[in-house]
């Protein structure tokens, strides 16, 4: 039951392989669509690491150690130094970061999903039955697409929460 409404899907199954080739096929999509530091770990250590590190320790706040070495070492994570520098940068006062919940991930990568659905010009209906969502969500990321491309303004996610 633990795992049945994390969002992300256990490792060592098809559904988590899927997913991590998805994100390794469209890593600029997923990026954006994922908050700052999340990002950043996804970005040297891959998807793969990034989901095990996601569902390790969803949702609790975790020490940024000044060692990188460290740090890497405790999480299993690769991050270089730049990297390690800007999470470092971006934590609170306590030197503490809040991983995102597996679920908030997972609704962030649908998303991602469904813009590469949109932009590859599947009909609403389509999108919304393979991807789980309504057929309202798909509309309002087509919306939010359309204004983006208009406007050059998105959302911006550049926390963990």
């Amino acid at each position: 039951m633990n795992t049945l409404f994390r969002g992300l899907p256990a490792p060592e199954t098809q559904a988590f392989e899927m997913l991590v080739t998805f994100c390794d096929k469209n890593p600029v999509a997923v990026r954006s669509a994922l908050p700052f530091a999340a990002a950043e770990v996804s970005n040297n250590s891959g998807f793969e690491r990034f989901f095990r590190f996601v569902l390790d320790h969803s949702g609790a706040n975790i020490y940024i150690s000044q060692d990188r070495g460290r740090f890497n070492a405790k999480y299993d994570l690769s991050l270089s130094e730049a990297e390690h520098r800007r999470l470092l940068d971006s934590t609170d006062a306590r030197g503490t970061i809040s991983v995102p919940s597996a679920f908030g991930v997972f609704i962030a990568l649908r998303r991602s999903a469904m813009l590469a659905e949109i932009k590859a010009g599947r009909p609403d209906r389509e999108i919304a039955r393979t991807l789980g969502a309504s057929i309202r969500a798909v509309k309002q990321e087509r919306r939010r697409a359309r204004d983006f491309q208009l406007t050059g303004n998105g959302p911006s996610a550049n926390t963990w929460s």
